[in-house]
């Protein structure tokens, strides 16, 4: 369970990271980050 989390936190982050290079202004980019927030804090 451990490794499925982590890939999916890495392919999380890395969306993230993407929408946020490519918009860095819009709505989805800043929820991204807030979701990958929660899921780091968890």
């Amino acid at each position: 369970m451990k490794k499925v989390a982590l890939i999916t936190l890495f392919i999380v982050s890395l969306i993230g990271v993407g929408a946020a290079y490519l918009f860095p202004s819009s709505p989805p980019s800043q929820l991204i980050k807030a979701q990958s927030q929660q899921d780091t804090s968890i």
